[in-house]
C-alpha cells in the first residue's frame, strides 16, 4: 500500500486511544478510522491492513509490557503499563573510595577449555 501519511489528522486519532485493556483494539480502530476517512482507501485493504496490524499488535505490546486485556488482566491494572526488573532505590555516594571498597567482588573470568589442550609437546624445528 503506497500512502502518504496525514501526520495532524493520525495524531488526532491516537489522542484518546489509551493503552488500557483494550490497547490492540483501540489502536486498530483508530488506524482503520484513519484510513477510511483521512486516506480514503478501500475496504479490502483496510480489512488486510487491520488484520496484519492486529496480529502484529497482540506480539508487540506484551513485550513493552502492556496488557492486551488478555485472562491475566484486572480492573486494577488496566491502563498501567508494566515495566520488567526489580525498581532499585538510588545511592548516594559521598566518599567514593568508601563506596568502592564496599563493593562485592565478582568472581574471576574461568576458561572454557583447559589451556594444556593448545600446548604441542613436540620439538620445533
Amino acid at each position: 500500500m503506497n500512502l502518504t501519511a496525514d501526520e495532524d489528522a493520525l495524531s488526532k486519532r491516537f489522542e484518546n486511544v489509551g493503552l488500557g485493556e483494550n490497547a490492540v483494539e483501540n489502536t486498530v480502530s483508530a488506524v482503520e478510522g484513519y484510513l477510511k476517512e483521512s486516506a480514503k482507501v478501500g475496504e479490502e485493504q483496510i480489512k488486510s491492513f487491520t488484520d496484519q496490524g492486529r496480529a502484529v499488535l497482540m506480539q508487540v505490546f506484551p513485550q513493552l509490557g502492556i496488557k492486551t486485556g488478555g485472562a491475566d488482566a484486572t480492573s486494577e491494572e488496566a491502563g498501567q503499563v508494566v515495566m520488567k526488573g526489580e525498581k532499585k532505590e538510588p545511592v548516594w555516594v559521598e566518599d567514593v573510595r568508601a563506596w568502592k571498597a564496599g563493593l562485592e567482588v565478582s568472581a574471576a573470568a574461568q576458561p572454557v577449555r583447559d589451556l594444556s589442550e593448545f600446548m604441542e609437546n613436540e620439538a620445533k624445528l
